[in-house]
């Protein structure tokens, strides 16, 4: 059997999501927009390489050896240790979102590392891995863009225009103040 070989164990092996989303390379970083929840993700090199290779072929092991192979690290117990450790925070932070599932339990051993808690871990250690970003913002829906402008301050109709098209400026609200809301 090799490497990849799914029949290897029985061990949960992740699988990233595809549908329902709008995948765009940007330079090292991968952006995701998720269809369903209208937010978008910036993975970092390191991120969207595990996340590509979450293809349910692979266990634990094998994609912390690839992140250890693409970093160039050496390859002893504590090294390993630390990899998976990213690892797992990596996929725990993309299954929160909703991107990668079949992702192994906790281990039994105790908590999952915090992002500081595991850099930490790394500079004592000596490991040169870096520990990938997942950033993620999320979009309005276009009912919320369009009525979070409403009230908005304003010296002329000009400034409503700006921030809510169609609306005006009505002054007068805020007791004969030159400002007025857009309405």
């Amino acid at each position: 059997m090799t490497p990849h070989d799914p029949r290897a164990s029985d061990a949960p092996r992740p699988r990233a999501r595809t549908e329902q989303l709008v995948v765009t390379r940007a330079g090292d970083d991968t952006l995701v927009y998720d269809l369903r929840s209208h937010q978008a993700h910036s993975l970092d090199r390191d991120a969207a390489t595990l996340w590509r290779h979450c293809d349910g072929t692979r266990d634990l092991p094998a994609l912390a050896r690839l992140l250890g192979d693409e970093s160039g690290e050496h390859d002893d117990d504590a090294a390993r240790a630390l990899r998976e450790a990213v690892v797992r925070y990596t996929l725990g932070r993309l299954t929160r979102l909703g991107l990668v599932t079949d992702v192994p339990p906790a281990s039994s051993e105790g908590r999952r590392l915090s992002r500081r808690e595991l850099v930490k871990a790394l500079v004592a250690a000596g490991v040169t891995v870096a520990v990938p970003a997942v950033l993620s913002v999320s979009a309005p829906n276009t009912l919320y863009a369009m009525s979070s402008c409403k009230n908005s301050p304003c010296v002329t109709d000009v400034d409503c225009a700006n921030v809510c098209p169609g609306s005006k400026c009505v002054r007068g609200i805020n007791q004969g103040h030159p400002v007025g809301v857009c309405q």
